[in-house]
């Protein structure tokens, strides 16, 4: 079972895939006055389109009475594993329950898994296959899963990778030792998502709106005078 077009399969059973809507994008940005401490968020967007190959963006907008804050994304990252640099591979010893680092986060080995299958060969009964459940603290309540895996295969040992974009990293299950159920981890990290915004700060621009109301309220009353005139004119059989 995998995701398959015109003979060419994008993914298998048990494959990470990370989904992107290439029309919008959406930025969470979180600001915070230097002056005041405020905070505030904004989510500017960008449009890909693939067919043209353009990239637009759509700015969004922080009012206030006196001016406006424009922030829009100028440029962005495109993590692709395939042309990702990654730093050199950390081995770790860590135990069940041990505490550790990946890219500055903090993870947890839960212990290992023995698993029927797994979608790059079939499992005999003279073969094996594990994982290593991590859990891997992003955010005060928000957590992510990292499962790489060590297979035993016709006596030739795999040891696939597993890719997380989100913490930027890559780590693979090198080694087990069954004495004292401690593992081997290879780690690699890389750059992190990054994006460079633009603002653009638009002073009294309010004032034009003010002018812009001013205009039409005169215009009502020019015509609102213009009619009563014409009403007595007709009043007076001048009509």
């Amino acid at each position: 079972v995998g995701i398959s077009q015109a003979g060419k399969q994008y993914a298998a059973a048990g494959d990470t895939l990370y989904f992107r809507v290439p029309e919008n994008t959406y930025h969470e940005v979180e600001y915070t006055s230097l002056n005041t401490g405020r905070k505030f968020t904004l989510f500017p967007r960008t449009q890909t389109n693939e067919d043209m190959g353009q990239t637009v963006v759509s700015p969004d907008i922080k009012k206030q009475w006196n001016r406006d804050l424009y922030t829009f994304v100028a440029l962005q990252s495109d993590f692709d594993d395939k042309f990702t640099e990654w730093s050199e591979k950390e081995i770790i010893t860590i135990q069940p329950g041990e505490r550790f680092f990946i890219n500055d986060y903090v993870a947890e080995f839960r212990g290992l898994e023995r698993i029927p299958k797994v979608n790059f060969a079939d499992i005999g009964p003279n073969d094996a296959a594990v994982q290593a459940n991590i859990e891997v603290l992003v955010e005060e309540n928000q957590r992510l899963y990292l499962q790489p895996k060590f297979v035993i295969k016709d006596n030739n040992v795999a040891r696939p990778a597993e890719v997380n974009q989100e913490i930027a990293s890559r780590v693979t299950l090198e080694n087990i030792n069954p004495e004292d159920g401690s593992i081997e981890l290879g780690i690699e990290t890389t750059q992190k998502d990054w994006i460079i915004l633009q603002a653009i700060e638009k002073p009294q621009i309010n004032i034009l709106w003010i002018g812009t109301l001013v205009m039409i309220f005169g215009f009502i009353v020019a015509t609102r005078r213009r009619y009563i005139e014409f009403m007595k004119m007709r009043d007076k059989g001048m009509a």
